[in-house]
């Protein structure tokens, strides 16, 4: 299959689904306004439903291991802010619990600097680091 093939192809699939959402959504308007409920309030009820059941954080790969290279260095702070996480993957305090960025490491994994420790700052809610996409599980 050349490029174009499969970007027309997996454009075509994305449009599909856009029209199914619109639909969709189209629907969920009509019936809020024919069952007298304020539509507002339909996309919060939604919103906590997602919140419910969807985790906000996953253990991944890279962070089991920037854990472990952390707690073999003697700093076991990751170690208890990946527990903390998966404790209630679910809360939304695992998002500012991560936004405080509590240790940090350098693109290895190591432990920086204290300079460049202030500078960097890793987020669970980010793309993984470069390094993690030569991880493999054995």
């Amino acid at each position: 299959m050349s490029q174009s093939d499969w970007t027309g192809r997996n454009e075509a699939k994305w449009r599909n689904w856009l029209l199914k959402y619109t639909e969709r959504l189209r629907g969920d308007e009509e019936a809020a306004r024919e069952s007298g409920r304020d539509l507002a309030t339909l996309c919060e009820e939604k919103r906590r439903a997602m919140e419910r059941n969807n985790a906000r954080f996953v253990l991944r790969n890279y962070i089991a291991q920037r854990a472990i290279d952390m707690a073999e260095k003697g700093d076991f702070s990751e170690v208890e802010r990946v527990l903390k996480l998966i404790r209630d993957p679910y809360a939304l305090a695992a998002a500012a619990s991560d936004d405080a960025c509590q240790s940090k490491t350098d693109a290895a994994g190591a432990l920086s600097s204290a300079k460049d420790a202030e500078q960097k700052c890793w987020s669970y809610e980010c793309k993984p680091p470069d390094w993690a996409l030569g991880l493999k599980v054995t």
